[in-house]
């Protein structure tokens, strides 16, 4: 096959030639599981070096180092993929192709400091370089030491990517001293390292010569509020930047949030900041948007996690002001409580562009009406997020005056919001009873475009109340796609009238009722049918008995668009697979979950008959279902035809060698499959063996057999 794709590789290049004065761009892919022969890879490259290359290799499920050698990178061995690659681009390299190569993607390949030494060299015969990609080889200070030097050779690098690599002060004090050779550059991650004091403060430095930089991500880097003033210091001579990432394992205070805001000041062209989880405060926050309202091009500010409390969201509703362009703003994760809510509510009706709203949280209980009132006035609002804030009052002390109050105000906000939210998340707002569930039912009923509906864990009552579901049900089934009403403590008698109001929302594409009480399986079973619409059904949890899971299977016969079906620990028993594979038939599953099932050899054989025709199917997890050899080749039956199989789980069963086998064959024409789980069975270490074999660079999860839970590279 590979002499002839070469073949006609050459007729195409002689067209090319024939037909076209200028040269083509080509990529050149090389998917997960592919077999890599070093002399073809190499030939095929020599053939097309005439062209401008961009070699994105994407082998394997993200072969990763040993566990207990992630903190010593120098001794991280690099995976027999990158090795096989290396030598390979070595030896076409010397053929001449280096010239040709614009784009290098080796991403998670555990290439190491040993690889990045190899790789180094080749580097400096790439003139045309453009991209380099080396996110998660963690290549250690070793590796970026080796590659800096190489950079400097880099002159047309446009983009550096060195997220995740265990890199710390010594390689990025290196790293800086090759930057200001690499006069092109306009993106630089180092994101996810630690890089420590030193480290940053020589970048820091060297970013006063890197005049063409567009995009700086630092996120993760340890980077102190004493390095952040020096980094707003350095950014002044940065005066193209458009992009700073400074978000996540950061310390930036308020000192730091101003030298920052001092820096992108009058930066039209500026469009992306994100700095959320650091310590910034009210006032760090109100500097920096003294400066973002400046920049016409941000529309995302993202201020979640800064340490926020009501007057530090005073200063902040202050400059919230100049910011009209903004288009999505979120503010979760701050304590900034009823008053704080207040102070937002006075000015976030002049953000005319808001369309998403995220404010989850923040210890709001009484003023979120308040808040919905003011955001009525953007005509532009879709999306709404008050999650986790206690507006139902369960637990906080309130008069039951209050919080009909409170909700009463919610309600009014919903109504006055209904004419554009689409999507509301109300997630663990502690509602305690019915009387506040009808309220919410009546704000509910005024957004007449809702299609997006999370009550997640939203009641703490004592037993929950089938007549304010129901209300809430009915008040959004003309318009209601999905919803998300998992964990409320649902049960009882109250499902049939729950799930007769479900089965009126004619439009309903994607229900999730999970963790509920475990006797809910029959009355969905006749609900579900009606919705015909229906694609994802989570159901874990609610089925109380086979008799019903079998029942809730044969309902969804008329589900003909289902693609994402959760049973786990639904008892369907071989029954329920069974009627499952009659189901299914007509189905494009994308994602079937039926773990703790007890389906066994017969209900695993069942669906093995049927997966031939799931050519869509990319999660199987079929795990604890006491399934054996018999079981598992049955199953292998239909599995080579799941060309689209990301992951299988069959965790928890009694599958000896012989059944590894039979899957592991079965799988070899799975060349998208990144991840196995098979702990807990009954395979040996020559099971496991084979199965490295068969299915190389595939993620091998056995930790059953003390094996590491990442398989390597087969040599």
């Amino acid at each position: 096959p590979v002499e002839r794709i070469l073949q006609g590789l050459r007729v195409c290049h002689r067209i090319r030639k024939e037909l076209f004065e200028s040269r083509c761009d080509v990529e050149v892919l090389v998917r997960r599981r592919a077999r890599l022969n070093v002399q073809n890879v190499v030939r095929t490259l020599v053939l097309l070096r005439g062209n401008r290359l961009r070699l994105a290799w994407k082998l394997s499920g993200r072969p990763l180092p040993e566990v207990y050698m992630w903190d010593h990178p120098d001794k991280i061995k690099s995976s027999s993929t990158s090795v096989v690659l290396l030598e390979a681009l070595g030896m076409a390299i010397a053929e001449g192709v280096g010239r040709a190569v614009t784009l290098l993607d080796l991403s998670e390949h555990c290439v190491g400091p040993s690889g990045a030494k190899r790789l180094a060299p080749m580097l400096g015969m790439m003139s045309y370089l453009t991209k380099l990609d080396l996110t998660e080889n963690y290549i250690g200070d070793d590796g970026a030491e080796a590659l800096a030097e190489a950079l400097q050779e880099c002159k047309a690098l446009l983009d550096l990517n060195l997220n995740t690599n265990k890199i710390q002060g010594h390689g990025a004090t290196k790293l800086a001293e090759a930057l200001p050779q690499c006069v092109a550059l306009t993106s630089l991650d180092v994101s996810c390292n630690a890089l420590g004091e030193d480290g940053l403060s020589s970048l820091t430095a060297a970013l006063h010569s890197a005049s063409s930089l567009r995009h700086l991500d630092l996120a993760g880097t340890q980077l102190s509020n004493e390095g952040a003033i020096k980094l707003g210091e350095a950014l002044s001579s940065c005066s193209m930047l458009t992009s700073l990432h400074v978000n996540g394992g950061t310390f930036i205070e308020p000192a730091g949030a101003a030298s920052i805001a001092t820096a992108l000041s009058n930066r039209p062209h500026f469009t992306d900041l994100r700095v959320k989880n650091n310590p910034l405060g009210g006032a760090g926050a109100a500097s920096l948007l003294g400066a973002i309202c400046q920049c016409e091009g941000v529309q995302e500010l993202d201020l979640s996690g800064i340490g926020m409390d009501a007057d530090g969201a005073k200063l902040l509703a202050a400059q919230l002001r100049q910011c009209g362009r903004v288009r999505r703003l979120t503010l979760s994760n701050n304590a900034i409580g009823d008053e704080g809510a207040g102070h937002l509510a006075a000015v976030l009706g002049e953000c005319k562009a808001l369309t998403h709203v995220e404010i989850a949280d923040a210890g709001i209980v009484l003023l979120a009406g308040r808040l919905l009132l003011a955001l009525s006035e953007c005509e532009t609002l879709s999306a709404l997020s008050l999650a986790d804030n206690r507006l139902g009052g369960a637990g906080d002390g309130l008069s039951e005056e209050e919080v009909d109050q409170g909700l009463a105000g919610l309600a009014a906000g919903l109504k006055a919001c209904g004419a554009q939210l689409t999507r509301l998340n109300l997630s663990g707002i502690a509602l305690c009873t019915t009387g506040v569930l009808q309220l919410l039912a009546d704000g509910i009923r005024g957004c007449r475009l809702l299609q997006h509906l999370d009550l997640r864990d939203a009641w703490e009552g004592e037993s929950s109340s089938t007549e304010g579901w129901v209300a809430v049900i009915d008040a959004c089934r003309n318009s209601i796609q999905t919803l998300d009403m998992s964990s409320n403590d649902i049960g009882g008698d109250g499902w049939r009238e729950i799930a007769g109001a479900l089965g009126e929302c004619a439009q309903l594409v994607a229900l999730t009722v999970a963790d509920n009480c475990e006797d809910g399986a029959s009355a969905l079973a006749a609900a579900l049918g009606r919705c015909t619409a229906l694609e994802c059904l989570n159901v874990e949890g609610v089925v109380e008995e086979r008799a019903g899971a079998v029942a809730l299977i044969d309902g969804l016969a008329r589900c003909s668009r289902m693609r994402d079906l959760n049973l786990h620990s639904s008892d369907a028993g071989p029954d329920g697979a069974q009627a499952l594979a009659r189901t299914m038939v007509g189905w494009e599953l994308q994602q079937l979950v039926l773990s703790y099932c007890d389906i066994g050899d017969a209900g695993a054989s069942a669906l093995g008959a049927v997966l031939g025709r799931c050519t869509r199917l990319q999660h199987l997890r079929l795990g604890s279902n006491t399934i054996s050899c018999a079981g598992a080749t049955g199953l292998a039956v239909g599995l080579g035809a799941c060309v689209s199989l990301e992951e299988l789980a069959l965790n928890g069963n009694t599958i000896a060698d012989e059944g590894v086998d039979a899957v592991a064959l079965a799988l070899k024409g799975c060349e998208k499959l990144a991840k196995v789980v098979l702990d807990a069975n009954r395979m040996s270490k020559a099971g496991l063996e084979m199965l490295y074999r068969e299915l190389p660079g595939c993620e091998i999860v056995c930790g059953g057999l003390g094996q590491h839970p990442v398989s390597p590279q087969p040599e």
